[in-house]
């Protein structure tokens, strides 16, 4: 009996081990994803200056993009 509550004593914490580390490589993922996005909007700051384009206009735009960014990952984190 004794070995049956220590084994399951050992399951429950390598369950609860597993939620742990699910849930830091979701918010890694997130990060990745976000950093992703910032990377393409830097990227594209670029470009859009390259064409000539004013750079005020580009900054506009990137923050827009950003503050959508930011609303989906609130929306993300709101789900946990």
């Amino acid at each position: 009996m004794a070995e049956k509550n220590r084994l399951q004593g050992d399951l429950d914490s390598a369950n609860n081990r597993i939620n742990v580390l699910e849930n830091e490589l979701n918010q890694e993922k997130s990060d990745a994803s976000m950093l992703k996005e910032q990377n393409k909007m830097i990227k594209l700051a670029k470009n859009l200056s390259k064409e000539g384009r004013d750079t005020f206009d580009v900054k506009i735009k990137i923050n827009q993009v950003l503050k959508e960014i930011d609303k989906c990952i609130d929306i993300l984190n709101d789900d946990k």
